[in-house]
């Protein structure tokens, strides 16, 4: 299974993500639910592999409008939240 680190960003109304171990990889939504799907989209059809572990990590002052599936890390020395996506 490829794990895809993603970083989120907020701005105008659109969640901003990017792959940091494939920068290629990014995309945009206007929720969450939108943002995870449009991800896996963009990550199958770049990495062209199917099983890919995707782990958000989202900034202070971002947060999803939807419940997760599993639960958010908060990271003490960057006051990110790191959030894994099934």
């Amino acid at each position: 299974m490829k794990v895809l680190h993603v970083t989120v960003e907020q701005g105008d109304g659109w969640l901003v993500a990017q792959g940091l171990e494939s920068p290629g990889v990014i995309t945009q939504g206007r929720n969450f639910d939108e943002l995870i799907a449009n991800i896996r989209d963009a990550a199958e059809l770049l990495l062209q592999e199917k099983n890919i572990h995707i782990e958000l990590l989202l900034p202070s002052g971002v947060t999803p409008a939807t419940k997760p599936a599993t639960r958010a890390h908060r990271s003490r020395k960057s006051g990110s939240a790191r959030r894994r996506v099934a």
